[in-house]
């Protein structure tokens, strides 16, 4: 509530006019305080035409700026929600980025992996072929002492 102090005939001022103190509150609704409204309406009445139109002036500047306040405040709200929003679909993308780059990754070890595996089965399959014939050359060679031994008796 602001406090508005106007100056009627009575006292004399700096400029030689007589003055006398008067009060008039100004609220931001004036019906939040339907006592003061009526007060302040009977006081008008008597005041003269630059002065109504000064209260009128500041209750429009009131009002005005307010309006301003709450201007500023659903666009700052609209930038904070664009904002996040613009956020949000950076991070998804981001995040999506990510997943694809793991996905290429693991698929890079599978086949890694497969190939591994299949030079590992070809080792084993030529170590086991080696071992059967080192085998079938051992008994082989066995036999042929045997019968060496058997025939220079």
């Amino acid at each position: 509530m602001g406090e508005l102090i106007i100056m009627e005939g009575s006292e004399r001022g700096e400029s030689g006019v007589k003055y006398k103190n008067k009060k008039v509150f100004i609220n931001q609704d004036p019906r939040s305080n339907e006592a003061q409204h009526a007060q302040t309406v009977k006081e008008m009445q008597g005041m003269d035409e630059s002065t109504k139109m000064m209260i009128e002036r500041l209750d429009r500047d009131s009002r005005e700026r307010e309006e301003r306040y709450h201007k500023d405040a659903q666009e700052r709200e609209q930038r904070y929600r664009e904002e996040m929003k613009a956020q949000d679909a950076r991070f998804r993308d981001e995040a999506k980025e990510r997943e694809e780059r793991l996905i290429a990754a693991i698929n890079n070890l599978k086949t890694d992996l497969k190939s591994d595996f299949k030079e590992t089965r070809d080792d084993v399959r030529t170590t086991r072929n080696t071992v059967l014939g080192l085998a079938i050359a051992v008994i082989i060679g066995i036999a042929a002492m045997v019968v060496t031994v058997a025939l220079t008796k």
